[in-house]
C-alpha cells in the first residue's frame, strides 16, 4: 500500500483522537464553570440583607459577613466590599475606581474557560470535516488499489464520517454551554455593580 494512503489514515486516526480529547476538555470546563457559578448564588440572596446594613451604616456587619463568605468559598462579592470597606478613602471617585478594578478582576476569573468553549463550538465542526474529508480520500485511495467494488469505499467513507458526527457532538453542547454561562456571566456581574452603587451610595463622602 503507497505511504500516503497510511500517512493519511494516520492522520484521519489522529482527528479522531483529538476530537475525542477536546470532547473531555470540553465537559472539563463545563463542569468547573458550573461549580463557579451556582457558587455565586450567594450574591443573589445577599443583596437586601447587604442593604439593609448599608442604609443603617452597620460596616462592621458588612465586615462579618464578608469573612463568612471567605469560608464558604463565595467571596466574589466579599472580595468586592473588602476593596471598598479597606480603601482608606471615602472619596467616591477613588472607591469607584478601586471597586472597578475589582469588578475587572472577578469578571476575568469567571470568564475563563468561556474562550474555549466559544473556540471548540465553532471549529470542531470543521475539524470533524477535515478528518471526514482525509477518510474519504484514504477510502477512494484504497479502491483504486484493490479494485474490489463499492463495498469497500461505502465502508470507508462511512467510517470517515464518524468524524464529522464527533465533531458535531463536541461543538454543539460548546455552544450550548457558551451561551448559557454568557447568560448568568453578565446576570452575576450586573448583581455586582448593583451592590457596588449601592455601597458607595451610603459609604462615601462626596
Amino acid at each position: 500500500m503507497p505511504t500516503w494512503i497510511i500517512v493519511v489514515g494516520l492522520f484521519t486516526k489522529l482527528i479522531l483522537v483529538s476530537l475525542v480529547g477536546l470532547s473531555i476538555w470540553s465537559v472539563a470546563v463545563m463542569l468547573d464553570r458550573r461549580r463557579l457559578f451556582d457558587s455565586k448564588k450567594t450574591i443573589f440572596e445577599a443583596r437586601d440583607q447587604l442593604e439593609k446594613n448599608f442604609r443603617a451604616l452597620e460596616w462592621q456587619q458588612v465586615a462579618t459577613w464578608c469573612e463568612l463568605q471567605k469560608e464558604t468559598g463565595s467571596s466574589a462579592l466579599s472580595r468586592l466590599l473588602v476593596r471598598g470597606l479597606t480603601h482608606g478613602s471615602k472619596q467616591r471617585s477613588k472607591l469607584e475606581l478601586a471597586m472597578r478594578a475589582e469588578l475587572v478582576s472577578e469578571k476575568a476569573k469567571l470568564e475563563h474557560g468561556l474562550t474555549v468553549l466559544a473556540t471548540l463550538g465553532a471549529n470542531a465542526p470543521f475539524i470533524g470535516l477535515f478528518g471526514t474529508v482525509l477518510g474519504i480520500i484514504q477510502a477512494f485511495g484504497v479502491l483504486g488499489l484493490s479494485n474490489s467494488g463499492t463495498q469497500s469505499v461505502m465502508s470507508g467513507i462511512s467510517e470517515a464520517l464518524v468524524a464529522t458526527a464527533i465533531g458535531l457532538f463536541v461543538a454543539i453542547p460548546a455552544v450550548v454551554a457558551y451561551n448559557v454561562f454568557g447568560k448568568k456571566l453578565k446576570l452575576v456581574m450586573t448583581e455586582l455593580e448593583v451592590i457596588r452603587d449601592l455601597f458607595l451610595s451610603y459609604y462615601t463622602q462626596d
